[in-house]
């Protein structure tokens, strides 16, 4: 019986020895304030500008290594606390784009939608809601990262 108790306690100092110490992580991304996306976006340096949107929420203009986009809040109470985010990308097209081009785009797209103005520029959209507690920032890298993709495909999509 003793040799069972030293046999268990080897197997549970052998398996703490190789389980991988977790670094400490950084803060999850929140919409809370403008900040917690300008400290993610330094911390993978990544170029942007922040200002405010015509109501005073804050909006980011984003350079993602050569792909430009906007970052506008949503569900803000005087212009903080907010709850979501929403990338954003226009273009202006010369002769503008079918509607039924455009339709085929959101049909075979699950996380982006986009649009067409009445001046015929199309725009693409998509909406990130953060909550109160964010998302992590490794997994809010791989949003920002689909997202940039998408925009890839769609100005392909468009003949941008």
């Amino acid at each position: 019986m003793k040799n069972g108790f030293s046999l268990l306690g080897a197997v549970a100092a052998l398996s703490l020895m190789l389980t991988p110490a977790v670094a400490e992580e950084g803060e999850n991304v929140t919409a809370l304030t403008a900040d917690s996306l300008a400290q993610f976006l330094d911390a993978e340096d990544i170029s942007y500008t922040l200002e405010a949107d015509d109501v005073g929420d804050p909006k980011f203009s984003i350079d993602y290594y050569g792909i430009e986009f906007k970052v506008f809040y949503y569900g803000c109470r005087d212009n903080v606390d907010c709850d979501a985010i929403q990338f954003y990308s226009g273009y202006d097209l010369n002769g503008g784009m079918r509607l039924s081009k455009i339709n085929t785009w959101n049909t075979e797209n699950r996380f982006s939608r986009a649009y067409i103005s009445d001046e015929g520029s199309v725009w693409i959209e998509h909406d990130v809601l953060l909550g109160q507690h964010g998302l992590h920032p490794d997994d809010f890298a791989q949003t920002i990262g689909a997202w940039a993709g998408v925009l890839k495909e769609f100005e392909e999509f468009i003949g941008w």
